[in-house]
């Protein structure tokens, strides 16, 4: 691989990746709840599950899934569900009490752990059938035919990896700033109401998207 064909990449995944979906506003909610510490687990979760899809996808697994349109249908439907749930989750769920230090969000900090914002992110993450699709057309525009393809491969896996991690992250730090700024039981009612509206119409885009 070229140089410049990695620079190309870079770039095309930056937009990619920052553009707002569902594992962005998690790592927004997250961080605003949580605080960036535990948001991280929400961050690498949804890296890992990005790579989880990559692997899949160079084992045939997308071509199966392109094939298959009662799999596709199951998997879209399933995902979309789980995003709907939360949606609904966060929605009923007690207001966050937004403009306090993060060691003084005794509700929120008490209620999740690193491993269950992982479990979320990872979810989130792999919960989307077109993903695998994405990647399968993605990566052959930057592969070198003439060169191995699994150290290719590799070097794509992680710079994905690494841009997701970095731009999620910059996510959960602005859902912090958020949380710091915005004081009161409504505000954090509020900003429950929105994020869960969010999820819920990404789940609601995901059950209805077509290959």
């Amino acid at each position: 691989m070229e140089v410049h064909q990695w620079l190309m990449f870079l770039a095309v995944i930056s937009a990619l990746i920052a553009f707002p979906g569902p594992s962005a506003i998690l790592c927004l909610t997250h961080g605003a709840r949580y605080g960036t510490k535990k948001a991280l687990g929400t961050i690498l979760g949804g890296g890992i599950a990005a790579l989880t899809l990559m692997g899949l996808s160079a084992f045939g697994v997308g071509a199966i899934l392109q094939s298959s349109a009662s799999l596709f249908l199951f998997l879209k439907i399933a995902g979309g569900v789980y995003l709907i749930y939360l949606g609904i989750q966060t929605w009923c769920s007690e207001p966050i009490r937004l403009g306090q230090s993060a060691g003084t969000r005794q509700y929120s900090e008490g209620k999740a752990t690193f491993s269950h914002c992982f479990r979320s992110g990872y979810i989130v993450g792999v919960g989307n059938p077109k993903d695998l699709l994405f990647f399968g057309a993605l990566f052959p525009q930057f592969i070198d035919v003439s060169s191995p393809f699994l150290s290719q491969l590799i070097i794509l896996a992680v710079t994905w990896f690494v841009m997701d991690c970095s731009i999620m992250f910059i996510y959960a730090v602005a859902g912090k700033k958020v949380g710091a700024f915005i004081s009161g039981p409504g505000a954090g009612k509020l900003f429950n109401r929105i994020s869960g509206s969010a999820f819920i119409l990404a789940g609601g885009t995901l059950a209805a998207t077509t290959r």
